[in-house]
């Protein structure tokens, strides 16, 4: 089991050519303004914009009354191609359960 706060801690943490390492994610989908959802998604060897280096430590500064304003992650899938989700949605973090 890994916590929230450790898994996005380590979804940004970077090698040593200063890339974001890899890693894999499972969360359940959620469209509000559709009304669709609830499905399970899975990606293996995704890894964060640059830009959402930015926003992650931007809400992990933000005061706990704050936190729910910044809740959805965006992460690269492929060169050109993101994905995002709720982060109170992950469901696990390369292979761990998320609590």
């Amino acid at each position: 089991m890994i916590s929230l706060g450790n898994a996005l801690k380590q979804m940004r943490m970077k090698d040593e050519r200063k890339r974001f390492v890899p890693f894999a994610i499972e969360f359940v989908s959620c469209d509000e303004s559709k009304k669709t959802g609830g499905e399970l998604v899975r990606y293996d060897k995704v890894t964060l914009p640059q830009r959402e280096r930015v926003e992650l430590e931007t809400s992990q500064r933000a005061k706990p009354a704050d936190v729910h304003r910044k809740t959805s992650l965006l992460f690269q899938v492929g060169p050109e191609t993101f994905r995002q989700c709720d982060i109170w949605l992950i469901t696990k973090f390369n292979g761990e359960n998320v609590i």
